[in-house]
């Protein structure tokens, strides 16, 4: 059985004036990330570029998100 670690960060934010559903999600993603503790990566020894990072965005309409610009908002692992 192959052993995984998983570290869980939750980010929030608006964007109440521009209706920018990709700003808010940006801006959620950036939350999370401050809150993070990414850098025990690290110090386990494990290469970055091998962690595998999945987003969930709640939002009212999904469909204008863009995920590629979401995705970009990583520094670490694949999305």
């Amino acid at each position: 059985m192959t052993e995984r670690r998983i570290i869980l960060e939750m980010g929030s934010s608006n964007s109440l004036y521009g209706e920018d559903y990709t700003k808010a999600a940006c801006r959620a993603v950036q939350d999370a990330l401050r809150h993070s503790s990414l850098v025990l990566i690290k110090t386990l020894g494990y290469n970055h570029l091998q962690m595998r990072v999945e987003v969930t965005i709640g939002v009212q309409h999904p469909e204008k998100v863009d995920c590629a610009v979401v995705a970009a908002e990583l520094p670490r692992g694949r999305a």
